[in-house]
């Protein structure tokens, strides 16, 4: 199972579980994509549309984590709704 942690721009009604959640796309995902770029290690973010409703969010966040290992969030970054 992927543990989670969320930024604290995350609505946390939505989780309160080790990968970055954040609705924050202009600061954390780009950051993401330059450790990914560098080859660097990092956690994972999973971006979450701040636009989705909470039911849609949890169901997909849901499914990324039944669907992906922890090997495969880490070093990547996840887009919610899938």
């Amino acid at each position: 199972m992927v543990r989670l942690l969320t930024d604290e721009n995350f609505d946390q009604t939505i989780v309160r579980v080790r990968a970055i959640l954040t609705h924050d796309i202009s600061t954390l995902v780009p950051d993401a994509e330059q450790l990914i770029l560098q080859g660097a290690p990092m956690a994972g973010v999973i971006f979450v549309f701040d636009q989705l409703q909470i039911g849609r969010a949890i169901n997909d966040l849901e499914i990324a984590l039944e669907c992906y290992s922890e090997s495969e969030i880490r070093n990547a970054i996840t887009y919610i709704p899938l």
